[in-house]
């Protein structure tokens, strides 16, 4: 009889495969307590703007909302929930099945339960959320499909002095160890496909990016003044975005390991020089489930490697995967809303449901050149006028130092930027002023005159030498309706 390990060991060509897709099972942990954290992290950050951004009396009543499918509707507490009790309760759930998930603790039922209360929070309010948002679902649903728990978890296993512990240094293989690395490739890999402008083949992206006030720091606005440098870092973020990715296909863990730094590398340059929320911290910490642990010699390799059964969750994942490879493929020539108007609305409904309909394309095909930032001032009883967005200060028409920083938080920035990619709707709009009026009233004892609060913006356009004088646009109300 053949030992277990060659009687059990795959045909070549499916080794071959599996290899380039196998993760370490120690990395699939450090990865789960990285997801938990970042789910408690965001929740936190979100807890700030609870009522203004998420209840039945902030700057979205859910009268408002599009409608959504049933399947989304069902599996969505954040559409039934109205009051910020309510939605209090749901937060605080969500944090309780993340610790759970951190733990270790039921660790599959705690995803799937994260992953319910993610999905329907960010469902709830879509105008707040960003593409470090999408991505965090989307890897927390294929988490579901890993054995994320079999290190770093409560309760611990006891072992005996000197028992050896099996799955130390155990690396598997499965259809969900392939669809999470093509997942998190096609971030970069699809984004890189699709910046085809003129910017990113002059070399100029860069430049025109850190121009963008809504996202630059203050002190980038510096590196301006070196084309040439920034010429060479346009060149070789395309470089990583394109490279990086295929190199986490690999059996060689040296190299899945550059892979990973360049896109760590990425992230921590789009952290030092660009205000994007938390969307690097997310990348960052994502990156972990992909972490090479310990190189491994050809001798033994064979003894640390591990095929999942083909069980019931493996055949999901390998539908998945599939179906994740073809949509992609598809985006290449046409636009997620062409491609679901061809397919019949069950498939559709299911492919918005996961968020598979994806589309990842920042700063793509080139950097936005026109931008700006708000004001939002209101005339009060003693006759001073404040800017309401600013927590009531004095107004000012200057430019503000750091324009992020003239936003209630980043979710409210999300917000009311893409209020101004939606054309301005006015109810949305005057759901906006009723709340920082409401906000403001409660520390000041001046009233607002009625009538007397508009919404500015001070739009601003990036030209090849610099940036144009801003130009004045009244948002809310609109003048040809006074």
């Amino acid at each position: 009889m053949l030992p277990a390990i060659l009687k059990n060991r795959p045909r070549p060509v499916s080794f071959l495969l599996a290899t380039l897709v196998a993760l370490d099972l120690r990395a699939l942990g450090a990865f789960r307590i990285g997801l938990a954290s970042l789910i408690i992290v965001d929740l936190c950050f979100r807890a700030q703007d609870l009522e203004a951004l998420y209840s039945d009396s902030g700057v979205l009543p859910l009268g408002q909302l599009v409608s959504h499918g049933v399947l989304t509707t069902w599996l969505s507490p954040h559409l039934w929930a109205n009051s910020p009790f309510e939605v209090a309760l749901l937060f605080a759930l969500a944090g309780l099945a993340a610790l759970g998930m951190l733990l270790g603790v039921k660790t599959r039922w705690m995803v799937a339960a994260s992953w319910i209360l993610l999905h329907s929070l960010q469902t709830r309010n879509p105008y707040v959320n960003h593409a470090g948002d999408k991505l965090l679902l989307l890897m927390l649903f294929w988490g579901f499909f890993l054995p994320l728990d079999r290190h770093y978890r409560l309760p611990f296993p006891l072992r005996r002095k000197g028992e050896h512990d099996e799955n130390k240094e155990h690396r598997l293989a499965s259809f969900a160890t392939a669809g999470i690395l093509i997942q998190f490739a096609s971030v970069y890999f699809m984004g890189a496909l699709r910046k085809t402008g003129t910017m990113w083949q002059e070399g100029t992206a860069i430049w025109y990016t850190l121009h963008i006030d809504q996202y630059a720091w203050p002190w980038t606005r510096s590196l301006t003044l070196y084309p040439n440098l920034l010429q060479a870092l346009t060149y070789a973020t395309l470089a990583i975005e394109f490279a990086a990715p295929i190199l986490l296909f690999t059996g060689l863990t040296k190299i899945r390991g550059l892979g990973l730094l360049l896109i760590a590398g990425l992230h921590l340059g789009f952290l030092a020089c660009l205000n994007l929320g938390l969307f690097p911290i997310f990348s960052l910490v994502i990156c972990s489930f992909a972490i090479p642990w310990k190189p491994l010699s050809q001798a033994r390799i064979s003894k640390s490697f591990e095929m999942a059964p083909l069980d019931w969750k493996n055949r999901i994942a390998g539908y998945l995967v599939a179906t994740l490879v073809v949509w992609h493929s598809l985006t290449i020539f046409y636009y997620p809303e062409e491609i679901k108007e061809r397919l019949p609305g069950p498939i559709r409904a299911s492919l918005e449901f996961i968020q598979f309909d994806q589309y990842w394309s920042m700063f793509a095909p080139n950097p936005m050149t026109i931008d700006g930032w708000y004001i939002i001032p209101a005339t009060l009883s003693s006759g001073k006028t404040v800017n309401l967005l600013t927590a009531g200060a004095p107004l000012t028409w200057e430019k503000p130092t750091s324009v992020p920083d003239s936003f209630p938080s980043d979710r409210w920035k999300e917000y009311l930027m893409t209020l101004s990619d939606l054309g301005d709707p006015p109810e949305q709009w005057n759901q906006v002023v009723n709340i920082l009026s409401q906000q403001f009233q409660q520390d000041s004892s001046d009233q607002i005159i009625d009538g007397t609060a508009r919404v500015i913006y001070m739009m601003e356009k990036t030209v090849p030498g610099g940036e144009a004088p801003p130009i004045q646009e009244q948002a809310w109300p609109k003048e040809d309706s006074l």
